[in-house]
């Protein structure tokens, strides 16, 4: 019992367990395989070298995230006199605990400024209902996840060389692991976080492996988050939960995978915007291509920083380089001399879209000339006349006198025949009454919007604009859509079953920006489907007041609802998805993002095809706000609800039987 070395076969490791089924001691790998191999009901682990007591030398100084099943609790606090994040993790098996015991031992074993440094980590003796392990990590001010919302937010991107120096750290450190025959395998902004002094450090290695020979193609389990998996990996991901890859195991090099989850990770940082549908393989390998390209040839950076990004997306894995051959390549990688720097205070919310030039009428000089583009866009918006009249050449060069607002509003209502509607808001907004609530209750055809779009110009107190089952459409929306880019003071916006599709979410998505106090949206009963989804979602995380978001009944399936997960503001209290098809598979990509939603109260799920896997996904996804859940119509057994409803005996969950008929 006493024995320094393992007793396992071909093992040289420092002993560190005695089993009470034999008298041979193990080190803690070879001590896993003994229990695995070895049937016998009375293993028992006993600790050759007790630890000295380190918990005595920890304060927790505060609860940062506590997992609903209580496998992990995180804490910022103190270790002797040093600030730490202390992350505890309970297991009932002695394989998990082993699991993570490797897990500490490989963040350990590498050492580079840039990632993030495992100062200790031990088994709490003295924990009696299984096993309790404590990690002490460096502590760091938040994840990359965190400071990209943030800067999206405050419109506060990342200049060239900034993103250049985070670019190359990041890189740098993975191929120190990858030198080490270490692969990370879940690579995302929120595995990577900012120290003080702007300093990126990768962490959270629970899904790493280490091998004598990983340079190959392997054959490894699918795992990581899915909107950042490689497109082999994403499509294997579909296959297992479709039943078509019973194995869970694919066939693909983890440096390769690693290194295109780095380079969604880097788009996310340069666009300010999340990287939705860039993994997935709708319309094939050229469709994936064309999206990555217009998604990168968007950003306005160098040429340097695109070529990084397309030679780390590149869509066949065999045409992507792994890091050693990236970090080879980057170094002779140039500026071109001949680019111009690229301004970094344009809005981070025209990242990802082309922009719409916002038209004003209210300009004091008409000999000022509109632009091509200027005339493109204000000819939808005002009649002809007034477009006309803005833009007249004249034979002096004498300036025109200035046209005031009311002025040029009364110009346009006297072109055009209003009805009695649309009348009556003219007439109150040309007395100068307030306006902070309207409502428009009847059909509107687009010359009808458009007089509308040029009307809520005029309404920067407007507070709510309700404007449900009037049949917009996509050529409505756009009518509408430079109206509302001038009302900041609005709240409430209410567009539901308006048949608005694909091209009128994009449309709505560019004027997200300037609605920053908007609380509560409602698009229930539209036709977005998983394409319109996407394109609504590009500009979710500048609304970072809204409270109460209800996309009902529009044809959401799990590709739109990957989308629409990781890009939920964190201040929403409701989230209505009810009557969308996003069936399990759509559940899981909703579950990655619940927990962050700390205020979410209300979530609708009715008639959505959740099945029984869709609530287990449910069952350790809950966050502790929340007080309704709504699961009727689904086909889902009653006992899975039921273990649910245990689990969480005071949230309110309603399920109504499911007909299959």
């Amino acid at each position: 019992m006493g024995n320094a070395t393992c007793q396992g076969t071909l093992c040289f490791r420092k002993s560190e367990f005695a089993c009470a089924c034999t008298n041979k001691t193990y080190c803690h790998i070879c001590f896993s395989k003994h229990m695995q191999e070895t049937s016998t009901p009375t293993h028992s682990a006993v600790h050759l070298h007790p630890q000295p007591d380190l918990k005595h030398q920890l304060i927790l100084h505060r609860l940062t995230y506590s997992k609903p099943d209580g496998t992990t609790d995180v804490y910022d606090g103190y270790f002797g006199e040093k600030g730490v994040c202390i992350k505890m993790q309970y297991f009932k098996d002695f394989k998990c605990l082993n699991r993570k015991q490797e897990e500490a031992t490989l963040q350990r074993s590498i050492r580079h400024t840039n990632i993030c440094r495992c100062i200790k980590s031990w088994v709490d003796e003295t924990y009696e209902n299984g096993y309790k392990f404590v990690i002490i990590l460096e502590y760091g001010l938040r994840d990359l996840e965190e400071e990209i919302r943030g800067r999206a937010v405050s419109n506060d991107p990342w200049d060239e060389a900034e993103l250049w120096r985070h670019f190359s750290s990041i890189i740098d450190a993975l191929t120190v692991m990858q030198e080490n025959n270490l692969t990370h395998r879940d690579i995302k902004p929120a595995n990577i976080l900012v120290f003080p002094e702007n300093v990126l450090k990768l962490a959270d290695f629970g899904l790493s492996i280490q091998e004598d020979d990983l340079l190959g193609a392997q054959i490894l389990d699918v795992v990581g988050t899915v909107l950042y998996l490689s497109p082999i990996l994403k499509q294997a991901y579909i296959d297992i939960f479709e039943g078509k890859n019973l194995t869970a195991t694919v066939h693909h090099n983890p440096y390769k995978s690693d290194v295109y989850s780095l380079g969604l990770t880097f788009l996310y940082m340069a666009s300010l915007s999340p990287p939705v549908g860039l993994n997935s393989n709708i319309g094939g390998n050229v469709g994936l291509r064309r999206r990555i390209k217009n998604a990168i040839r968007s950003l306005r950076f160098s040429s340097k920083i695109k070529e990084l990004l397309e030679a780390m997306l590149e869509v066949e894995e065999e045409g992507r380089m792994d890091f050693l051959e990236l970090r080879s390549w980057m170094e002779n990688l140039e500026f071109s001399d001949s680019e111009d720097p690229i301004p970094t205070e344009s809005s981070a919310a025209d990242i990802h879209s082309t922009s719409i030039t916002e038209i004003s009428i209210c300009e004091s000089k008409t000999s000022d000339r509109l632009t091509t583009e200027d005339n493109s866009v204000l000819k939808m918006s005002l009649s002809e006349e007034l477009y006309t009249y803005m833009n007249q050449e004249t034979e002096a060069t004498l300036e025109c006198p200035p046209l005031s607002p009311q002025d040029q509003l009364r110009f346009y209502a006297s072109q055009h025949i209003l009805p009695d509607e649309l009348a009556s808001l003219y007439e109150r907004i040309t007395s100068d009454e307030e306006i902070k609530f309207y409502k428009y209750s009847e059909l509107l055809l687009p010359i009808e919007a458009q007089h509308l779009g040029v009307f809520l110009g005029h309404l920067p107190k407007l507070n709510t604009l309700e404007l449900s089952s009037c049949n917009l459409g996509d050529q409505g929306i756009r009518m509408l859509n430079l109206g509302l880019s001038k009302l900041p003071d609005l709240e409430t916006l209410s567009l539901g079953e308006n048949k608005i599709g694909p091209e009128g979410a994009a449309l709505l998505a560019k004027s997200f920006p300037k609605l920053e106090k908007l609380k509560i949206l409602r698009l229930w009963d539209n036709n977005f489907g998983d394409e319109g989804a996407s394109a609504l979602v590009k500009n979710f995380l500048l609304l970072d007041h809204l409270e109460e978001l209800f996309l009902g009944d529009n044809s959401i399936g799990y590709e739109g609802m990957e989308s629409i997960a990781s890009s939920l503001p964190k201040s929403l209290t409701v989230l209505s998805l009810s009557g969308n098809p996003i069936g399990d598979l759509g559940m899981r990509f909703l579950c990655e993002s619940l927990l962050k939603l700390t205020k979410l109260r209300q979530l609708y799920l009715e008639n959505t095809k959740i099945g029984d896997v869709g609530v287990q996904y449910l069952e350790s996804s809950i966050p502790h706000s929340l007080k309704t859940l709504r699961l009727d119509d689904n086909p889902m057994q009653s006992n899975s609800v039921l273990k649910l409803k245990s689990r969480y005996p005071k949230l309110k969950i309603t399920q109504s039987l499911f007909s299959y008929l």
